[in-house]
């Protein structure tokens, strides 16, 4: 889908292929503008951010949210193990005090405040503006979903998606690093899901940013050196 076809009236044959009975749940949006630069902004700072100082890694974690705000190592588990291999950065890019206090206190885990790497003076406007540009294109697309769905079923309320998104300070922004692994772990961890295991997101809409790839000094690489990896999606025929 083109960005600029997202201003049409009608988009229900590709809502239908993406998300309805026989979808996968997924659909690929081209031409964003802005989103090459702004997505190269922030990816790019991942290995800085990984490779911080401890001292300045544990100020940025977040106990008391379960890690849901700020850095996260080795707090998430693959295949029920400590996941060592990978590390995320969490960040509502949209606020950095949501909600009420009462909020904050009753629903601590929905309602981080962000904390951000003072040593990267860059980060915190890099990874707002590309988490943004996200939720835009989310909301845009729930208007067509809300149609689509509507078009199939009409007890659904026009515009229930819409209205729950276009106006929220629920975001989560998530930036992942993965490290590289050491040659003789490389066989041993390999497989389908040895990234990320297989998971269903929460939340209404998920949107990938597809990712970088780098050496192990940060320097940018044109392609993945795995042809293995990438994103893999199971429909409701687990296929």
């Amino acid at each position: 889908l083109q960005w600029s076809d997202g201003e049409s009236s009608k988009l229900r044959d590709q809502m239908a292929a993406a998300f309805g009975p026989d979808g996968v749940g997924l659909i690929g949006i081209r031409g964003v503008p802005g989103f090459v630069q702004a997505k190269q902004d922030i990816l790019s700072q991942a290995h800085p951010l990984a490779h911080l100082p401890s001292e300045e890694l544990s100020a940025l974690e977040d106990p008391d949210s379960l890690y849901n705000t700020g850095w996260s190592h080795g707090k998430e588990k693959l295949n029920d193990t400590p996941d060592f291999n990978k590390a995320s950065f969490y960040y509502n890019p949209l606020v950095d005090v949501p909600g009420t206090e009462e909020d904050r206190k009753k629903y601590p885990l929905s309602y981080p405040c962000n904390r951000w790497p003072k040593s990267l003076p860059g980060f915190e406007g890099a990874a707002k503006k590309l988490g943004s540009m996200m939720k835009d294109v989310a909301v845009l697309i729930s208007k067509h979903i809300d149609d689509y769905a509507h078009s199939v079923n009409n007890t659904y309320k026009p515009g229930t998606l819409y209205k729950s998104l276009v106006d929220t300070e629920k975001a989560k922004g998530r930036l992942l690093y993965y490290y590289p692994l050491p040659e003789d772990t490389v066989s041993k961890t390999a497989s389908e899901d040895s990234w990320i295991g297989w998971h269903n997101d929460s939340g209404f809409l998920t949107c990938l940013s597809g990712g970088i790839f780098m050496d192990p000094n940060g320097t940018i690489i044109p392609k993945s050196p795995d042809q293995d990896a990438g994103l893999y999606v199971v429909d409701r025929q687990d296929q």
